[in-house]
């Protein structure tokens, strides 16, 4: 192993703010999962033969329409991976995206390991192997029911054939999956590359929308592409790659949070609210406390839309609204609803608190907050507005929650490149929504 690439690729790691990884089936292959595009794969086991099948057609939909036996029989042999387990390259992925470094994982493999390991953002660009639904009718069933049926075809009540939801040859790549990891590599400032040869298209087209600072290849065989200049190669075992970075970078790849939590293992920050004279808070987006659990990484911010002990408080009945609406926006936003922990009201009634995974400076809150809260203008009822999810607090204000909510984006527009409105205390002039501006001293 190439120690001195290892400690380039920990500082590349440690400056970028923005990793995304792609891989494919090189990463699953160390935790034991045939790869049959390798001279040790998956087609060249001995226990069971396919002669008179290309390795292509046994993973085709016209071998699963015209062949189903022959394709059911190669599935249960060759693709149950439910007992296998992550190796460190899952884990450590897993690992930095608690910590907020990783983005998203984009795979081409159909095991779930990543899932397994711990990784919330995953775009299975082929699909899962761990997810099966009727072709006829759409119904779901659990992932071990083709492995364990005792049809040799396996048949849903209302007659249609259960398939698995894996990509096979002759089949379009899944939108919602494609759209993601897309708009992944595009924003990432970092790309990883491991465990693939990049031949299998169009997946491997999608690097091509990578402008970022720092492209890195990790494969055990050189790869017969052409990259560029400043790419950073390293020939080995992507397992070991990463179990050698996780050892530099103090990361275990073993132990859990509650391990950690009962040794004492985390540093919980103070509340930076706490330490700020609050006649002098002002309207914003502000960083309160970053608290680092074991592996795990959660940044509270406050989320402020009046002025504390100097302008009257949110109406209950509104916040409440504003609750539920911009929590529906978040959940449903692509490219944030994996990070939310939580958003919920400020006790004072001044604001709301947003928890996050990972570590954001308050700055980069600025467009999602924009687009939620302007949002808030174009629903016409209160999402969530039950009494099973709310009891007895059901009291609601669409139209205040509305004002509200124009006041306080029109105030994030106008002070857009303000650092004073992402800063405990701020000192800076500021543009109020009306127009008029005042100095926070």
């Amino acid at each position: 192993m190439d120690e001195a690439k290892i400690l380039q690729l920990k500082d590349e790691i440690e400056d970028a703010q923005h990793i995304v990884f792609f891989g494919g089936a090189g990463v699953s292959t160390e935790s034991g999962v045939p790869d049959f595009r390798s001279k040790d794969g998956l087609y060249n086991q001995r226990d069971v033969r396919f002669d008179k099948y290309r390795p292509e057609y046994l993973l085709s939909h016209s071998c699963l329409i015209y062949e189903p036996k022959v394709y059911y029989e190669f599935h249960r042999q060759k693709m149950d991976t439910r007992t296998i387990e992550p190796n460190n390259a899952h884990k450590y992925l897993a690992a930095i995206e608690k910590l907020g470094k990783l983005d998203a994982v984009v795979t081409q493999n159909i095991d779930g390991l990543h899932q397994k390991a711990g990784s919330r953002k995953v775009y299975e660009i082929h699909g899962s192997a761990l997810r099966n639904y009727c072709m006829k009718c759409g119904k779901v069933y659990p992932e071990d029911y083709i492995f364990t049926s005792d049809e040799a075809v396996p048949h849903c009540s209302c007659g249609g054939t259960i398939r698995p939801d894996i990509t096979l040859y002759e089949e379009s790549l899944p939108d919602d999956a494609v759209e993601g990891a897309v708009r992944a590599i595009s924003r990432a400032d970092m790309l990883i590359i491991g465990g693939t040869s990049l031949t299998v298209y169009p997946a491997a087209s999608y690097i091509n929308y990578f402008s970022g600072k720092y492209l890195v290849i990790i494969n055990r065989d050189r790869l017969n592409v052409r990259l560029g200049g400043n790419t950073l190669v390293i020939n080995d075992r992507i397992g070991e790659v990463f179990t050698r970075l996780a050892e530099l970078q103090g990361i275990s790849l073993g132990e859990k949070l509650k391990t950690k939590w009962l040794k004492g293992e985390t540093k919980m920050e103070l509340i930076q609210s706490f330490s700020v004279d609050h006649m002098r808070i002002v309207p914003g987006i502000f960083t309160s406390r970053t608290d680092h659990l074991g592996d795990y990484t959660v940044t509270t911010y406050d989320i402020r839309l009046k002025r504390p002990n100097r302008e009257p408080v949110i109406d209950v009945a509104a916040m409440h609204s504003l609750e539920h609406i911009i929590a529906t926006y978040l959940r449903n936003d692509p490219d944030w609803k994996d990070e939310v922990v939580y958003w919920g009201p400020m006790g004072c009634l001044t604001g709301f608190y947003l928890i996050l995974k990972g570590s954001r400076k308050a700055q980069e809150l600025h467009e999602i907050m924009l687009k939620a809260f302007r949002y808030v203008d174009t629903v016409q009822e209160v999402p969530g507005a039950t009494a099973v999810n709310c009891g007895y607090y059901r009291m609601h204000n669409l139209e205040m929650a509305k004002w509200y909510a124009k006041e306080f984006a029109g105030y994030l527009e106008a002070n857009a490149g303000n650092d004073s409105i992402f800063e405990y205390p701020g000192t800076k002039r500021l543009v109020t929504d009306d127009g008029q501006h005042f100095y926070d001293s």
